[in-house]
């Protein structure tokens, strides 16, 4: 066992993450000269996050974010002016990887998550990427109208979603507009799109029940999170995720 380890192991976890985000948050306002708001090189662009942002440890050093699956999307993007929809995709890292290795690729993102979406839409901006990449503040979900969405402060910003999982910080409800994928398809004149990402700490279930119509038009390959300890505080479980997609005919 190491010394981290250790230590780890006989500190509460509330102070331990207090550490680690006071850690990470120094590291980054000193490298961007003081400033909460900061920036990193990543896949070619000027990436933009608030200090402390856990996934910034994930992409130091020219490291990619979830590299596996970014291989993997870009791999089933092969085809003459692919279409991607990141749902989930908090300040873009996916989207940046996308964008990066496909140039051609038409990119929809869903981030509902007020501070993640102003740090993708400022990213969007600085790197003149709005006819490739078009941002919504909207929550996909399986009804429309207004919903109570649980966000938290930068360092635990990737925990955000529509209840407290437990695996964040302090949850700070905020009110966001629900629309379902059907209803933001149709009026978005029905794009063809080819692959789409899930991943929103638990709702992902709800955003499929809310897409049956595009789904069964467009049949794109689907890449999503299953995660049961965000699951355990949502009314289905990982066996009713792949029960809809055996249901569906995926």
């Amino acid at each position: 066992m190491t010394l981290k380890s250790s230590i780890k192991k006989v500190t509460p976890k509330p102070v331990w993450n207090f550490l680690r985000h006071y850690r990470n948050i120094i590291q980054d306002r000193i490298s961007n000269g003081g400033s909460a708001l900061c920036h990193i090189g990543y896949c070619g662009y000027d990436l933009w996050y608030g200090a402390g942002d856990i996934l910034i440890k994930k992409i130091r050093n020219g490291r990619i974010f979830e590299e596996k699956m970014c291989t993997a999307i870009v791999s089933e993007l092969q085809m003459p002016d692919p279409v991607f929809l990141d749902v989930g995709a908090n300040i873009g890292l996916i989207s940046l990887y996308v964008a990066s290795q496909l140039p051609q690729t038409k990119i929809y993102a869903f981030e509902p998550g007020p501070q993640q979406h102003r740090l993708f839409d400022m990213t969007i901006d600085k790197n003149a990427l709005q006819s490739r990449i078009a941002l919504s503040s909207q929550a996909l979900g399986n009804k429309e109208g207004s919903v109570t969405f649980i966000t938290h402060f930068s360092p635990d910003s990737s925990g955000d979603g529509f209840f407290d999982t437990g695996r964040a910080g302090e949850p700070i409800p905020v009110e966001v507009e629900m629309i379902t994928l059907d209803m933001w398809w149709k009026r978005a004149n029905q794009p063809a799109i080819n692959v789409m990402k899930l991943d929103t700490e638990g709702s992902e279930l709800w955003i499929l029940e809310g897409a049956v119509e595009f789904l069964e038009k467009m049949r794109p390959t689907i890449f999503l999170e299953i995660e049961p300890k965000n699951l355990a505080v949502y009314p289905h479980t990982r066996d009713d995720i792949f029960v809809w997609f055996t249901e569906h005919g995926y």
